[in-house]
């Protein structure tokens, strides 16, 4: 038997998949980790448990993370789980982000992936600006309503329209707006 449903061949093949003491039905695990390989000799039932630490100690991380999905596990395991199913890819070569044969390593090297869009040409532009000193890090603006001296980038975020000339006056008037405050919100 080499299609269908691995657990439904099961059924038909040893009869009830067994329970554990919680009432979680075993997982089937194949031996040779063939999921088309749904033969008597490949497959067994386990604890989910067991199951999980036969492709631990194969390094088949990328089953262990599947395996902990559904045991409800940290999300600190879950993560070490895929960092070591990332490095086991990228060791062997078949990482979606590396490999001369991957289509999406290709459009990272000639600079056509999706990911390199607007944020890289943005980056890209704005090491331009810093190079020819036109950049709004380098053009200095000055308020006039506090008349701080502030770069271009930051002025239109806390400056020019924004400004909150009353912040900026004595200390005896911004005491006198204190006061105010707490009177009318008491």
């Amino acid at each position: 038997m080499s299609s269908g449903n691995h657990r439904t061949i099961y059924k038909k093949l040893f009869g009830l998949i067994p329970k554990d003491p919680s009432g979680r039905t075993y997982d089937i695990h194949h031996w040779d980790v063939n999921h088309q390989n749904n033969t008597r000799e490949n497959l067994i039932a386990v604890p989910i448990g067991i199951h999980y630490m036969l492709h631990y100690i194969k390094g088949e991380f990328g089953a262990c993370h599947a395996i902990t999905m559904r045991m409800e596990r940290p999300h600190q395991l879950i993560s070490h789980i895929m960092k070591l199913e990332n490095a086991r890819r990228i060791a062997n070569g078949t990482h979606h982000l590396i490999g001369a044969k991957n289509p999406q390593h290709r459009m990272l090297l000639n600079g056509t992936h999706p990911f390199l869009g607007n944020k890289f040409k943005r980056t890209t532009n704005n090491i331009l600006r810093l190079e020819r000193g036109n950049h709004a890090s380098q053009i200095m603006k000055k308020c006039p309503s506090c008349q701080k001296v502030v770069d271009a980038a930051n002025y239109g975020r806390w400056h020019g329209s924004k400004c909150n000339i009353e912040w900026h006056h004595s200390k005896e008037t911004k005491e006198k707006i204190s006061k105010t405050m707490l009177l009318y919100f008491s």
